[in-house]
């Protein structure tokens, strides 16, 4: 898929643009063959968010504590596609 001037179009973008980020781009080999390249990623920064506090009740160990994150690790995905 190529937008304006043969510049590749951009695939599925998200609603937060520091946190992913994709794009396709398609090569002909013959006139009837064409390899499709994608790539996709997501939390590129691999910014962290943290939970919420672990317990809420005082006299627990764990009070107050952060002990997890609420988003995952950095993915990035690649895909080829041999369209013939």
């Amino acid at each position: 898929m190529r937008g304006r001037a043969g510049a590749p179009t951009s695939g599925r973008s998200r609603r937060r643009a520091g946190r992913a980020t994709g794009g396709t781009r398609q090569f002909p080999i013959t006139e009837r063959i064409k390899l499709d390249f994608s790539a996709e990623a997501f939390n590129v920064a691999n910014a962290v968010i943290f939970g919420g506090p672990a317990s809420p009740d005082i006299n627990n160990a764990n009070f107050g504590r952060i002990t997890g994150q609420q988003n995952s690790a950095r993915s990035i995905q690649l895909a080829l596609k041999l369209n013939f």
